[in-house]
């Protein structure tokens, strides 16, 4: 599940209670005057949600620093005419156990309660031939069991086989396993599903490729 985020609000309930400075300048200030007990630097995601934390457990005295004359980092917001254009991160992806998540709908920037709306999924080979719908649905289920067993390994601490020890490798074995049952042109079409989602689910994570996430 994927929810649309205002970064210019949640930015500002994030910091709420902070002291924010802007880096721009020394201008010879006495040290007293620019001593604070804690220091958070850089504006971000990371750095809101630190200042966001001390101000909530009663701390005030801190400083935030930013070099740039507005905070929330990679996240922007713009207008561009009359509407609004998201310039850095405007997704959030998963819900359950995810902070951002709960920040948004803390704030109401989020709509809980989503109706469903009828969409339909195509899948096209290279020479432009649909594939049916129920090899699309079959290979998306095997793949979606495939990531589960792989959360198996996180949260039960289960031991990978010999050699596998990133998410990249446990799926490769596992695809490699479901494709043996079917003849070669079958298997092609099926891989080729199978590569669209790996590199769907490197943009979604940010990875280059999925060898690099590791199982534990």
């Amino acid at each position: 599940m994927a929810a649309s985020l205002s970064p210019g609000a949640a930015a500002a309930a994030a910091a709420a209670g902070s002291s924010v400075a802007t880096s721009a300048r020394f201008d010879g200030l006495e040290y007293a005057e620019n001593y604070s007990r804690f220091l958070v630097i850089g504006g971000g995601a990371a750095g809101l949600s630190a200042a966001s934390h001390l101000a909530r457990c009663g701390v005030r005295d801190f400083k935030l620093l930013e070099a740039r004359n507005r905070l929330g980092g990679r996240i922007l917001t713009t207008q561009v005419g009359s509407a609004k254009v998201e310039l850095g991160a405007s997704w959030i992806h998963g819900v359950l156990g995810n902070p951002l998540y709960e920040l948004a709908v803390s704030q109401r920037l989020v709509d809980v309660v989503q109706s469903p709306k009828p969409h339909n999924v195509a899948a096209v080979t290279e020479e432009g031939r649909r594939l049916p719908f129920s090899v699309l649905q079959e290979t998306y289920e095997a793949y979606f069991w495939f990531f589960k067993r792989c959360e198996e390994y996180f949260l039960c601490k289960y031991q990978p086989p010999e050699g596998v020890r990133s998410v990249g490798q446990h799926i490769e074995l596992e695809i490699g396993i479901y494709l043996q049952r079917f003849p070669p042109q079958q298997r092609h079409v099926r891989r080729l599903v199978f590569d669209y989602l790996l590199k769907r689910e490197c943009c979604i994570t940010g990875a280059y490729k999925t060898v690099s996430c590791f199982l534990m």
